[in-house]
């Protein structure tokens, strides 16, 4: 009955949890630690922020632990956990499902993993920040599939080039293709990072022994007072012609 509907939802608020009929009994949205239990025999436990649905949750960040039936939503997942606990963690990574048999609906693309299903961010901007995460933690493969994604998945020039710099800028890549988005990038005329641009290119170009094409690049950086450390390269530069000039210097030279 409805009255034993009210009087479960008040006793499960008094222990950190609520009971949910057909609407939420909860603030919306919520943030923190919560314990949901659904008409249908579904629950939801755990840290997390986001907003309570009449069949589910919308997750927006955090890791919450469910049982089915019900439906938890992110931006880049529709997850339907089984009647086994599943866990769902929504990050920097994207949505990250592990445990359970749920069935998974990554609404983009989704990463080659191992014993978890992972639904990768389906904006360039999440795309961005979920390589940034990787490259904290060291996985060059990982990071560099992401930001191939990451490069086609937008229509806004700052966005775009600031993919294809990262992408440019990767340690091991190779110097032709990194000099290409680099390039490109500077020619799409919109980036928060003009001067890192121009001094990874001319770093490339002289390490590749090629003075002509590094020196534009040098005197941008001359005319705006922001050489810095690289005075001495414009100075050699400017005194040879095209050909080896630092013969020992690395392939890929990016900013730190």
């Amino acid at each position: 009955t409805p009255e034993e509907g009210m009087a479960r939802g008040a006793a499960a608020a008094s222990a950190a949890s609520t009971f949910v009929s057909g609407r939420a009994e909860v603030p919306d949205p919520f943030s923190g630690t919560i314990a949901l239990q659904f008409d249908g025999g579904g629950s939801v436990r755990g840290d997390a922020t986001g907003a309570v649905l009449t069949d589910g949750i919308s997750l927006t960040s955090g890791r919450v632990s469910a049982l089915g039936p019900l439906v938890v939503r992110t931006r880049e997942a529709e997850v339907r956990p089984s009647d086994a606990p599943t866990d769902i963690t929504r990050d920097a990574l994207g949505t990250t499902v592990e445990g359970g048999t749920p069935e998974v609906r990554c609404l983009g693309h989704e990463a080659a993993s191992t014993g978890a299903r992972v639904c990768l961010p389906v904006s360039a901007e999440g795309l961005l920040a979920r390589a940034a995460a990787l490259r904290r933690t060291g996985d060059r493969a990982g990071e560099a599939s992401t930001l191939d994604l990451a490069v086609t998945a937008t229509t806004s020039p700052m966005v775009r080039a600031e993919a294809l710099y990262q992408r440019g800028t990767l340690p091991g890549t190779e110097a032709a293709r990194a000099i290409a988005d680099l390039e490109a990038a500077l020619a799409i005329g919109a980036t928060a990072r003009p001067d890192d641009l121009a001094r990874s290119l001319a770093r490339l170009y002289a390490g590749a022994g090629r003075c002509a094409a590094a020196l534009p690049h040098l005197r941008t950086l001359e005319t705006r007072g922001t050489l810095r450390e690289d005075e001495d390269l414009l100075v050699r530069c400017v005194t040879v012609s095209d050909g080896p000039l630092i013969p020992s210097a690395p392939a890929s030279h990016p900013i730190p």
